[in-house]
């Protein structure tokens, strides 16, 4: 029987009953089961009539008054059971020959049990400890064999190796030198080429600066022969200039002058005219006369002026186109491409002598190469070889395989050695044992149970709570655990809630904790002594 109760207040308890009823009482709570009733034995035909009228008597039965528990709850049935029970059997095969525990009897993890038959097993581990000796004196001879075989193995590859060693150095030093002299070939190769470089570039630079040379003196050439030419025609210019001028400045006086003669005549033989309207006719002939004989006087020294400067323009037109510089700059431009096609045509020269040198070092390193090539790949194909007789000369597997067997037969008496070990059945858990599975006599296979231990520690009450009251129930939730067949209660916690609803009693399992540190529970669901 198992009490739900919340907000439990600690009392007195009278007595563990299957209904419980509460009454609330001020101050505290009682349990009656007398008050009103006859005592027992008494008889009131015994007693007598009561007189009429007199006071009437009662027989009265009373109880001490004692605490319990109070509060709100259910109760829910169920059953106390172990938390699981461990079927032990024997890790070997064999007849029991001894049984230590009998049903109801308490056990330690680790008790002896029973015992099992090993004569068997006993000779197995004989042969087992031969079989071991054997392969450890294989496997000692084994390895000394490979011991031996590497050493002679490695002195032999030591020896080798000084021989490929002095081989590739030749190689290589054959190698060096070629290289050496491509070297050398390569340098005076590209010297010749930089210094007829140099010197094709150093005359390319002199044709480029004569060649300027020569455009400017042509260019002054020209400008000069311009000039001079220029300056010629401005002084044919100025004296045909001056000639016509002096020619029209002439002509134009001596009519001026007749103008002036013919309007003094016209002025003398007017009668009207006065002696001043003479004497202004007689002085505009007089300045006309004077202009006319200055023009005529000044002429020649104009245009012989022109005519000087006509020649000096002609002999300057004339020392301008037979100047020389312009010859000297074509000549000395002649002379640097002379240089240049010299300079190019010494480089194809030295550039074909210097490229067979090289090409025939080159033809020499490469021969070297290809020797030290073949020299390399023949020494590392021996290496190889011998590197394989190292390695295979080093290999431990038939030590290991040796070593594997020993330790294959090692484990087999180890093995063997547990499973007699095993002969003696132990306990695995604390508990009580229930059954006793195989008697003494009868043979064990290592999948038959000899013996059941049931575990109390803890103890479960699972009881069955409906559908309108799982809900009011958690994991961790204290209970109180009833057991009438002991007449004690226990404390005890909700552990699990089966989330499955059984179909039949329309309920679901709820696992208590029950809180046994005495172990009074445990022989609710301990087997009942044979």
């Amino acid at each position: 029987m198992i009490r739900w109760i919340q907000n439990v207040s600690k009392k007195w308890l009278v007595t563990t009953v299957a209904v419980i009823a509460v009454i609330a009482v001020v101050g505290g709570t009682v349990m009656y089961g007398g008050w009103g009733k006859q005592s027992q034995g008494a008889d009131p035909a015994k007693g007598g009539q009561q007189q009429r009228g007199a006071p009437r008597q009662f027989p009265v039965e009373t109880q001490t008054v004692k605490m319990q528990d109070v509060g709100g709850g259910q109760i829910f049935n169920g059953s106390i059971s172990p938390q699981y029970t461990t079927n032990v059997s024997s890790r070997v095969s064999g007849r029991v020959t001894e049984l230590m525990v009998k049903v109801g009897d308490r056990v330690k993890t680790g008790q002896p049990l029973a015992k099992i038959d090993t004569t068997q097993l006993q000779q197995q581990i004989e042969q087992s400890q031969s079989a071991v000796a054997l392969s450890a004196a294989n496997l000692q001879k084994v390895a000394h064999d490979q011991q031996n075989g590497q050493l002679s193995a490695e002195l032999t590859n030591e020896v080798n190796k000084a021989g490929y060693d002095k081989t590739l150095q030749d190689a290589q030093n054959a190698l060096g030198a070629a290289k050496q002299q491509v070297a050398v070939a390569q340098a005076n190769y590209n010297k010749a080429i930089s210094d007829q470089q140099n010197a094709i570039a150093a005359a390319k630079q002199a044709v480029t600066v004569n060649q300027q040379a020569l455009n400017n003196a042509i260019n002054t050439y020209n400008q000069a022969v311009t000039t001079a030419q220029n300056n010629v025609n401005s002084a044919q210019d100025a004296l045909q200039n001056s000639q016509i001028s002096s020619t029209n400045s002439i002509e134009s006086l001596q009519l001026a002058v007749e103008q002036a003669a013919i309007n003094l005549q016209n002025t003398q033989g007017n009668g009207k005219s006065t002696s001043t309207d003479i004497a202004a006719a007689q002085q505009k002939l007089q300045a006309a006369q004077l202009a006319l004989q200055q023009a005529q006087e000044s002429p020649a020294s104009a245009l012989s002026t022109a005519q000087n400067n006509l020649t000096k323009a002609q002999a300057d037109l004339a020392a301008a186109q037979n100047s020389q510089t312009v010859v000297t700059a074509q000549e000395t431009l002649n002379s640097d491409l002379l240089a240049l096609a010299t300079a190019q045509n010494n480089l194809a020269v030295i550039t074909d002598t210097n490229q067979q040198t090289l090409q025939s070092a080159q033809q020499s390193a490469k021969n070297a190469q290809a020797s030290y090539d073949i020299s390399v790949k023949s020494v590392q194909a021996q290496a190889n070889k011998d590197e394989q007789t190292v390695n295979a000369a080093k290999s431990t597997d038939s030590v290991e395989v040796s070593k594997a067997q020993y330790e294959q037969a090692s484990t087999n008496l180890k093995v063997l050695q547990e499973r007699l070990n095993d002969g003696v059945l132990s306990s695995p858990v604390d508990g009580v044992v229930t059954a006793i599975n195989t008697p003494v006599g009868q043979n064990a296979g290592t999948q038959a149970s000899i013996v059941s231990i049931a575990a109390l520690d803890p103890v479960l009450a699972t009881v069955n709570v409906s559908e309108s009251s799982i809900g009011k129930i958690k994991v961790g939730m204290d209970m109180k655990v009833d057991v009438p067949t002991l007449g004690k209660s226990f404390d005890g916690v909700v552990s699990a809630i089966r989330p499955t609803l059984d179909p039949t009693t329309k309920s679901y399992g709820v696992d208590i904790k029950v809180n046994d540190p005495k172990g009074s529970c445990s022989r609710a669901c301990s087997p009942p002594p044979v």
